[in-house]
């Protein structure tokens, strides 16, 4: 899948998209491997999520969403970036991660994010 723009309405859409994509990359039965979130913080504010997909073997993909560049990297199981994806911009992603990093002010996510290119 070349570099493209995706639309989410959710957090739980981007999870479900992430771990698609990442199992498409990998040739992996989705669902069949553990897939985890981690919040990312900067200077305290939350600022976006790293997702990460244990395969048979210690084999380990992830992506990181950048809620400020709306964007997604992914990265296969020798750190090698295969994908950048845009996101449209969707005020509700960042109300959601406002919500789960314990801060109602969705300006701190613009602030805080840095930028993974």
């Amino acid at each position: 899948m070349p570099d493209g723009i995706a639309e989410l309405s959710s957090l739980e859409d981007l999870r479900g998209f992430v771990e698609r994509r990442i199992c498409d990359e990998a040739q992996f039965l989705a669902g069949a491997f553990d897939f985890d979130e981690q919040l990312l913080r900067r200077h305290g504010r939350s600022c976006g999520l790293h997702f990460r997909l244990r395969g048979p073997r210690a084999v380990q993909y992830s992506a990181i969403w950048d809620a400020a560049c709306h964007a997604i990297l992914f990265y296969d199981c020798n750190g090698n970036r295969f994908q950048r994806i845009k996101l449209a911009e969707c005020l509700q992603l960042q109300d959601e991660l406002a919500d789960i990093g314990g801060t109602s002010d969705t300006s701190d996510v613009k602030n805080a994010c840095v930028s993974f290119h």
